[in-house]
């Protein structure tokens, strides 16, 4: 069964567009071979798929990078195919550097490219939360507060496994600049919510529940009954 990315590539073979579509639809295929499960429940012939689509994966995005015209979201794509096979160091940092070069403020690049800088993918120990802040400074203002809000809302929300060690005051920071800039959705308010309550900020968080009311998002919270534990006043102590 043919995928719909590879007729598209058939009739716009020299298509940056499809070819990106290809590339990403294989990226996810191989997700699909794999599964959800830790390593070890996965067969055999599994594994074997997930790296052969993700092989085919990378054929198709360096084709499409080899065009003229250029997509930001090719990088972002190569960046998922860079962890599965585990790319060199070297490998890494020239993706990031051609990444850099597209598109500065393309946020899904740079919520990859911190995920590529921690421990458990090659990187050392802070450098994701250095690369963070230095990038906010360097994009500065408003701009550069609201990414920094973006990467803690991926790296630090709900179930992630990755956590960083991300100045608090600078996510609510970003987070108000997300609000003078763009104005907020209410998934972002749950997910600001939930970051509230990890980092014990009671107050803040009473005030985004108040906003939030009983707009609750399962995305964040998985179930009500965690969500109203969540938005329940801490008892003053004696």
């Amino acid at each position: 069964m043919k995928l719909v990315a590879e007729i598209w590539v058939a009739l716009k073979p020299q298509s940056v567009t499809s070819l990106v579509a290809l590339g990403t639809a294989y990226v996810q295929f191989a997700w699909k071979a794999r599964g959800t499960g830790y390593g070890k429940t996965v067969p055999p012939d599994s594994w074997k798929l997930f790296f052969e689509r993700l092989q085919q994966a990378r054929e198709a995005l360096e084709q499409a990078q080899s065009l003229p015209t250029k997509d930001p979201q090719l990088y972002s794509s190569l960046q998922t195919v860079a962890r599965a096979q585990s790319w060199s160091r070297p490998q890494v940092d020239a993706l990031l550097e051609q990444e850099m070069l597209m598109d500065p403020l393309y946020i899904s690049f740079h919520i990859g490219r911190v995920i590529l800088l921690l421990p458990n993918w090659g990187g050392k120990a802070n450098e994701a939360e250095a690369f963070a802040q230095n990038l906010a400074d360097q994009i500065g203002g408003d701009e550069g507060n609201f990414l920094y809000f973006r990467i803690a809302s991926a790296m630090n929300c709900c179930y992630s496994n990755d956590q960083l060690s991300l100045s608090w005051e600078r996510v609510k920071l970003g987070f108000a600049a997300l609000e003078r800039l763009y104005g907020s959705t209410n998934e972002q308010r749950n997910r600001m919510a939930f970051m509230a309550v990890r980092q014990k900020d009671s107050e803040f968080a009473q005030q985004l529940f108040t906003r939030i009311g009983n707009d609750w998002s399962n995305a964040v919270w998985r179930t009500k009954e965690r969500f109203d534990n969540a938005r329940a006043p801490v008892p003053a102590s004696n």
